[in-house]
């Protein structure tokens, strides 16, 4: 990865984070507009000017980084694409080979900045792959969080990793808290948040952070809604442990990625120019992969809403190879649950109708699970069998069939899993997108399903 990538990923992967430490901790109000510049004097514990000490203002897409000179003197740039009442402005100052360091948030300074610097604290650990192998020369990166956001300190040398996978990154401010993100080519990411809340002069042992081997590819071809190829689509591909990787359509709309790692990830397609989206959650291997692209909302960043099926007949269930007992569910009231078996959400929701059964039958509900995503039906019907799930039971459809998963679930308004459906007795749609005590409630107010 460049570093310019990963600076932009700490920007951008932290910023939702709930961060705590002592700079997450202090004010958080706005701060007076700053200086187009920040002079920092910087000294040692002792208050003699300590020179080589590398000076990051944060947070930035881009950090300023400055070194300084022999009276302990550097002068940054506070331009940031970040603004805002929830930006804390951070300066982290640190002499690596003397271990000193300090983070000081900074508000509308108008004259120098005077920082003493502390015994800092340091991060160790090791980088292996699945079996416990050490991965040398591994790259690493660290990410202070301060307030909602979080960017690399802007370090002049990247941290690797040694011979026997392991590394010491030394000069860190204490009292803090940061992300570390270990990556090497042909292998996938691995992350780890770490507190430093304790005092500097200090070596905090870190988990070891595992990278899956990036052994796979993935294969497919990206269409319109009339099934035509869409030729020159990126397509990119994400997961926890997976690091980006990218490809694009060939003529006929078909694209092959290499370097994936094992395991279940999101792939998307996205053309620009005509606002068309696609995107998917995928298994490391599969080479048959169909994305369909359909059209993004005006002015909305994402796909279009799926239609509400509050109010409309039940559409029929057999598109999903159920097959519902006439006698059995005539008046009673459907209760459809779309779910994955990969996602533990999903096995609690049906474990949660396992366990209301006999409730649920005694208010007139039958239940009916559909599972959101194709794939072996085997072990899933060997889950259900060993939870004591009673009733019918289907799949969307393979992703060889006319209708892709996505454009069935999307017909069926579903907007995110497990997803909960529930009609009246004479089959209409009354609910959708239910939790289990919302539910509970209107299984529990007949009026409230049209009964």
């Amino acid at each position: 990865m460049h570093r310019s990538t990963a600076l932009r990923w700490c920007v951008v992967a932290l910023a939702a984070a709930i961060c705590g430490g002592r700079v997450s901790e202090r004010a958080l109000a706005a701060a007076p507009e700053s200086p187009p510049e920040l002079v920092v004097v910087v000294r040692d514990p002792g208050g003699k000017a300590v020179a080589g000490a590398v000076c990051t203002l944060l947070p930035a897409p881009l950090p300023g980084e400055n070194v300084t000179n022999a009276a302990g003197k550097a002068t940054l740039p506070t331009v940031s694409a970040l603004t805002g009442a929830d930006v804390v402005r951070v300066l982290t100052v640190r002499q690596r080979e003397r271990n000193l360091a300090a983070a000081v948030v900074v508000g509308g300074i108008r004259g120098p900045l005077d920082v003493k610097l502390a015994p800092a604290a340091a991060l160790a650990g090791r980088v292996t792959d699945p079996q416990g192998k050490p991965v040398a020369g591994a790259t690493l990166w660290v990410c202070l969080q301060a307030g909602r956001y979080g960017t690399s300190i802007g370090d002049r040398d990247p941290f690797t990793t040694d011979g026997q996978g392991r590394y010491e990154i030394r000069g860190m401010p204490p009292w803090e808290r940061y992300t570390l993100r270990a990556e090497k080519d042909g292998y996938g990411c691995d992350q780890k948040q770490v507190d430093l809340l304790d005092a500097g002069g200090k070596t905090k042992a870190v988990e070891a952070m595992v990278l899956p081997v990036a052994d796979q590819s993935v294969a497919g071809v990206v269409i319109d809604v009339d099934g035509k190829p869409v030729a020159g689509c990126p397509v990119s591909v994400q997961g926890e442990k997976q690091t980006p990787r990218t490809g694009q359509t060939d003529a006929e709309g078909r694209f092959s990625i290499d370097r994936i790692c094992p395991g279940r990830m999101q792939i998307g397609a996205f053309v620009q120019d005509r606002n068309l989206h696609a995107s998917k959650e995928i298994q490391a291997g599969d080479r048959n992969i169909r994305l369909v692209l359909t059209p993004l909302q005006t002015g909305n960043r994402g796909p279009s809403v799926p239609p509400s099926l509050v109010g409309r007949p039940l559409p029929n269930l057999a598109e999903f190879k159920v097959v519902l007992n006439a006698e059995e569910t005539r008046g009673k009231r459907l209760l459809v649950c779309f779910w994955d078996s990969e996602q533990r959400p999903s096995r609690h929701m049906v474990q949660q109708l396992v366990a209301q059964a006999r409730d649920l039958a005694r208010k007139g509900a039958v239940r009916v699970l559909v599972h959101a995503r194709a794939g072996d039906e085997k072990p899933i019907a060997e889950w259900l069998s060993k939870e004591k799930f009673t009733g019918p039971t289907g799949a969307v459809p393979p992703a060889a069939d006319k209708n892709t998963a996505e454009t069935a679930l999307f017909r069926w308004g579903v907007r995110g899993l497990p997803w909960l459906v529930l009609t009246d007795p004479e089959h209409v749609v009354r609910a959708e997108g239910l939790s289990l005590e919302e539910l509970n409630s209107r299984l529990g107010d007949p009026a409230a399903t049209g009964r």
